[in-house]
């Protein structure tokens, strides 16, 4: 990924929203993916408030994925995302 963090937007002809995926491991074969933006996840106004962690039953920043995709054992993880 190549991307400029002054704009939050990737770099080249057609410039787009810099995007993270997340993998978790779900079921022990299966790999769960879901996308955030990173603006969102810089620009929060919540995430200024609200503290990452808390043991004290507080609220918490929880950022939302732009994109949730369903789950895919791992062997077919290099042909499961194609757009």
């Amino acid at each position: 990924m190549h991307g400029d963090a002054l704009s939050l937007r990737t770099v080249g002809e057609n410039p787009q929203p810099i995007v993270f995926p997340e993998w978790s491991l779900v079921n022990g074969s299966l790999l769960k993916r879901r996308d955030f933006a990173f603006h969102e996840l810089v620009n929060h106004s919540a995430m200024r408030e609200l503290p990452l962690f808390s043991d004290q039953g507080e609220e918490v920043f929880i950022p939302e994925p732009v994109k949730d995709y369903p789950p895919v054992h791992f062997l077919e993880v290099a042909h499961a995302y194609d757009d």
